[in-house]
Formats: structure tokens, C-alpha cells, sequence
């Protein structure tokens, strides 16, 4: 007879499938890779397609790698004996950090030779020397953070417990012994 085992936590990276974090990465894929270039478009449109593509992508992915290294935190923490501490929950202030982070690295990017040199040697670093051309109206695709700003707040609001719900390996999460709020799911918890 099989034994009954408690299926392992999913990855904390819901926000990456959402419509939108999906459209994006295959847009900045497409333009990117396909029409870059290629004589389709003009530079100056693909040059702002990847710009948006990446600003409503690249926080929704600081968060995503954030809580996955969390995760595999809490995973070795429970394999060596050790009770995982560390929340893998999306947050509020996580994605409004994400934002904040993009937003710095964009502006930066595109205003210094400094941040764009650091930008290349990191990039570089990987096997990916990214070409950069500064153009400072790029800035004008952070009006499109509000698209991850709305993934993650609306995600991170719904969210009861953190990511990675309890399992044999993982004891309950902090707030797992308070009701849920007033109006969870229509019901009073009171």
C-alpha cells in the first residue's frame, strides 16, 4: 500500500502568472528578441515596448525571487532540524518595495553613465552584456507601475497565509491561529 504523504508547498510565484506579468515577459521576449531590429517597428517604439514590458515584469519578479529564496531558506531550515521562521507571504511592503526598486533602476539607468556602466559589467557578468541606449523619456513608462502595484497589493491583500502553507516539514504559519478577518469570504469571524 502507497503511504500518504503531504504534498511539499508550491514556489511563492503566483504573481509571475497573472494575465498581465505573462504578457508582459512574452512581449519583451517578442520585441526583444523578433522585432528589435528587424525593421517592423521603429527603434524609438521598441525601445519604449521594452521599457514597459519591463517595468510592470521586473517587480513582479524581485518579489517572486525574493520569497523563492525564502522558501528554500525555510525548506534547508526544516531539513537541518530547524523551525523556518521566514515569512514567504507577498506583502504589501514587498511589492511597494519592488516598485521602488525598479523605479530607482530605470531612472538611474537612464540618467547616469555610472549606473549604466554598473548595469553592463553586472549583466555581463552572466553571459548577458546588455546594450543600453539612455534616452531619459524612458522614464515615462514608471507610469506603468501601477499595473505590478495593483498585482501585488490586490494578491497580497487576498492572501490569508503565507505562500507556503504548512506541511509535515513546516510548522503553521505565524498568523495561522488568528480568524480571519470580518467578511472572509462573506462570513463574520466573530
Amino acid at each position: 500500500m502507497r503511504e500518504d504523504r503531504t504534498r511539499a508547498p508550491a514556489l511563492p510565484v503566483a504573481e509571475l502568472t497573472h494575465p498581465a506579468a505573462l504578457a508582459a515577459m512574452a512581449l519583451l521576449a517578442v520585441n526583444d528578441h523578433l522585432l528589435k531590429g528587424a525593421g517592423i517597428l521603429p527603434g524609438w517604439l521598441t525601445g519604449k515596448l521594452s521599457d514597459v514590458a519591463g517595468v510592470v515584469f521586473f517587480p513582479l519578479l524581485l518579489t517572486a525571487l525574493l520569497d523563492t529564496a525564502l522558501w528554500i531558506a525555510n525548506r534547508v531550515a526544516a531539513a537541518l532540524g530547524r523551525p523556518p521562521r521566514l515569512d514567504t507571504a507577498l506583502t504589501v511592503p514587498k511589492v511597494v518595495a519592488a516598485c521602488a526598486v525598479t523605479a530607482f533602476a530605470l531612472a538611474a539607468i537612464q540618467l547616469s553613465d555610472t549606473a549604466v556602466a554598473a548595469y553592463r559589467a553586472f549583466t555581463g557578468a552572466f553571459g548577458f552584456p546588455a546594450h543600453v541606449t539612455q534616452d531619459p523619456t524612458d522614464i515615462l513608462a514608471l507610469a506603468f507601475l501601477a499595473v505590478p502595484l495593483w498585482i501585488g497589493v490586490r494578491a497580497a491583500r487576498t492572501a490569508r497565509t503565507p505562500r507556503s502553507a504548512p506541511d509535515a516539514t513546516t510548522p503553521a504559519a505565524p498568523d495561522a491561529g488568528r480568524p480571519a478577518p470580518a467578511g472572509w469570504n462573506g462570513i463574520a469571524s466573530n
